[in-house]
């Protein structure tokens, strides 16, 4: 059975055997920038989200507020309530999921390109 002969390893926190200090430090680089990058873009997607939701309730109570009362009355409060309150939220939801999709059907296409 052959071993790999190194010149020199470093032992780190007694567990980890590194033999090439330059390399785990680049990978360990690049690994927290990933991590950051990562936060960084979920919190842009969700303060996006956040925007969207707070957009589409100030438009839809602009559009409630020009309509006739007898057109209100006519619409009912439940219809109205469950426009302000459910299905905003839905539509949110779906857009908060829309770059999630697009990313894994690229690395869908990607593989199947490689």
């Amino acid at each position: 059975m052959m071993q790999p002969e190194f010149s020199s390893s470093y032992w780190l926190l007694g567990v980890f055997e590194i033999s090439n200090p330059a390399q785990a430090l680049f990978f360990f680089s690049v690994v927290m920038f990933i991590l950051l990058c990562r936060v960084i873009s979920e919190s842009l997607i969700a303060q996006s989200s956040i925007d969207a939701t707070v957009g589409l309730r100030k438009m839809l109570y602009a559009r409630i507020i020009q309509l006739p009362i007898q057109k209100l009355e006519q619409i009912g409060p439940s219809r109205l309530l469950t426009a302000l309150n459910n299905d905003i939220g839905q539509i949110s939801v779906g857009a908060s999921v829309m770059p999630n999709i697009l990313v894994a059907s690229t690395t869908i296409f990607g593989m199947f390109g490689f």
